[in-house]
């Protein structure tokens, strides 16, 4: 659990439920994917979707501010996630 107190003098505050696997993936396994391929598309999804959280740092992720978006990440923010994930992929593939 975290909380920030925002500029307006509110509070969010975000509740992290670990999990080993995205929730996301969870219908492929109901529906009987094999573990092996639902663990490698967890590998390569898990560093993108925790990097769209703020759940570590409350106040380093996006915000609004005045109606604007502000801190989105950059493409090259995109690309490193993604490498993040293949990372740990690769060797699963060809390994």
């Amino acid at each position: 659990m975290s909380s920030a107190t925002t500029s307006l003098g509110g509070t969010v505050t975000t509740y992290m439920i670990p999990s080993s696997t995205l929730p996301m993936l969870l219908p492929l396994t109901e529906i009987g994917v094999p573990q092996p391929i639902v663990d490698n598309l967890n590998s390569v999804l898990q560093p993108i979707v925790n990097d769209g959280y703020s759940s570590l740092t409350p106040n380093a992720g996006p915000y609004f501010s005045h109606g604007s978006v502000v801190g989105l990440p950059t493409a090259a923010d995109v690309v490193g996630s993604v490498a993040r994930g293949l990372f740990g992929f690769a060797p699963n593939l060809f390994g």
